[in-house]
């Protein structure tokens, strides 16, 4: 819909919506009616539940909170989102956000501990890479270091997490993620284990060469190699 022609106005008007806000909240719903109708659910990125964003009023409380707004403390919602009734999942940009990959950068986190700061957003400092040290030490329950950890009478409502990477090519993903991504998924299978990360890295680095084996000989993407498919019209 193109805003202030006559057919959005009347849309607006018939159905009481007053702005932006709302008729996000309308459109989310709709959706997720149809959803439940086929026997879903429904998930959305939780920043537009952000007061600062306009919105007062609920999305219908079964959609799942994809709560990723952890850059900064003051853009943490997720205590607001199980308040509100949501189910959660952990998507924090610290540390389960992988974003801008290099193979340069790449080059430069191999062997560390933590990964160094890369780029400056709204004057604070960001980071495009976790290393898996980081991920591991990370409980799914707690967002943005140790600023909000989750009650455990709500870790139910925490349905788990989501590593999420952007911004990069296809070549990469291989090579950067297999790493954090199994750092995080023993964590989140395995929250009661209780292990040092030196012992999950033994296992891990025997795992990551059985990986090489199988991965290998289909000749992916290699080391350096850049993505540089077009598509042509």
């Amino acid at each position: 819909l193109k805003r202030d022609t006559e057919h959005f106005n009347k849309f607006m008007a018939d159905r009481k919506i007053k702005d932006m806000a709302e008729l996000y909240v309308y459109f989310a719903t709709q959706l997720d009616k149809y959803a439940r109708k086929n026997g879903k659910r429904s998930i959305y990125w939780a920043e537009r539940l952000d007061p600062k964003a306009g919105v007062t009023h609920k999305m219908p409380t079964d959609m799942i909170a994809m709560d990723w707004r952890s850059r900064f403390p003051e853009s943490i919602q997720v205590r607001r989102n199980l308040d509100l009734g949501h189910s959660v999942v952990n998507a924090a940009w610290t540390p389960y956000y992988q974003v801008n990959l290099t193979w340069e950068h790449l080059e430069d986190m191999l062997g560390r501990e933590t990964a160094p700061a890369m780029f400056v957003h709204q004057k604070q400092t960001q980071r495009k890479w976790y290393t898996p040290r980081e991920v591991y030490s990370r409980d799914p329950h707690v967002f943005f270091t140790d600023l909000v950890v989750i009650e455990p009478k709500d870790h139910g409502k925490i349905l788990g997490a989501q590593m999420t990477s952007w911004e990069s090519g296809g070549e990469i993903q291989l090579t950067a993620l297999r790493r954090p991504l199994a750092a995080m998924a023993e964590r989140l299978w395995n929250l009661g284990a209780g292990q040092m990360f030196e012992q999950f890295e033994e296992r891990m680095l025997d795992a990551d060469k059985k990986l090489s084996l199988l991965v290998e000989p289909l000749e992916p993407f290699k080391w350096g190699e850049i993505d540089n498919y077009e598509i042509n019209e």
